[in-house]
């Protein structure tokens, strides 16, 4: 009988343990749901119970969250544009001005280069001509020894 009574409460604690619990299916969490309890009624769970108004301030303040979040993003893009937009007008204007300060330097070159090369020219038009120069000086120079030697020798 012992051994009855002990094989008895080994089959109806294992079959205790032996039932299938199947979980509950998961409901459509795409929207919030809100089940209102009334005093004294029984919920299936540990929490905090909040008014309609607390829920309402919850529901309102999170939808208001996301029209933030779009302004600060919208704010952020609007500031980072003007910061580009100035950044883009300031070198542009450093880049006009480099081109006119660039072009001023060019002309003033280019004038220089013209009035030295006019300088070049008369400086090549005013040079006498260089092999009638030296005929002129050999010439004068065997004139000049032939009338020394005259007068050398007349002299004698």
């Amino acid at each position: 009988m012992k051994y009855f009574f002990v094989l008895s409460m080994f089959l109806v604690t294992s079959s205790a343990f032996a039932i299938d619990v199947t979980p509950p299916e998961p409901e459509d969490q795409s929207a919030p749901v809100i089940v209102p309890l009334k005093m004294n009624e029984l919920a299936p769970f540990d929490g905090v119970e909040l008014s309609a108004e607390s829920v309402a301030t919850i529901i309102t303040n999170f939808h208001l969250k996301d029209e933030e979040l779009k302004l600060n993003i919208d704010k952020a893009l609007a500031d980072a544009s003007a910061q580009s937009t100035f950044k883009l007008n300031e070198l542009q204007s450093q880049l006009d001005l480099n081109k006119h300060v660039s072009d001023a330097r060019i002309k003033s070159l280019d004038d220089q280069n013209k009035a030295l090369n006019i300088e070049l020219k008369k400086a090549i038009d005013d040079q006498s001509n260089v092999p009638l120069l030296l005929g002129l000086g050999f010439a004068g120079g065997v004139v000049v020894s032939v009338l020394l030697t005259l007068a050398l020798t007349h002299s004698l």
